[in-house]
């Protein structure tokens, strides 16, 4: 796991100039200076955010507090994995599984996290 984009063959980062008007994201602690945190990865937050009626913001601080934005964060203690952290069985339940998520990137993890945030819309 790595936060803040240092892990060893990481990708030099590039700054993610955000849409006209939208929120600064290096105020987020772990969007900043994160490989994971591309223009494509913001463009599609904002996009699922717009979906889900919501600020782009908030479900980026969640991925941010949850796992740094690490699509491969796993909690050694409970075997949550992933950008929010899904336990098991509530990956089974959005049709995925906690290893598949694992090998999943950041971008195609975003339509779990969506599926997991559509309820509570």
């Amino acid at each position: 796991m790595y936060l803040n984009g240092v892990q060893g063959n990481a990708q030099p980062y590039r700054p993610v100039e955000p849409p006209a008007g939208t929120f600064d994201y290096s105020r987020i602690e772990g969007a900043r200076n994160n490989p994971n945190v591309t223009p494509e990865f913001v463009r599609e937050v904002h996009a699922m955010a717009e979906r889900l009626g919501t600020r782009a913001e908030y479900p980026l601080a969640m991925m941010s507090f949850e796992s740094g934005i690490d699509p491969s964060a796993v909690n050694p203690v409970s075997g949550a994995t992933g950008l929010i952290q899904f336990m098991p069985s509530t990956a089974e339940g959005r049709g995925t599984s906690t290893d598949a998520l694992r090998g999943m990137s950041a971008m195609e993890q975003l339509q779990y996290v969506e599926a997991y945030l559509e309820p509570f819309k």
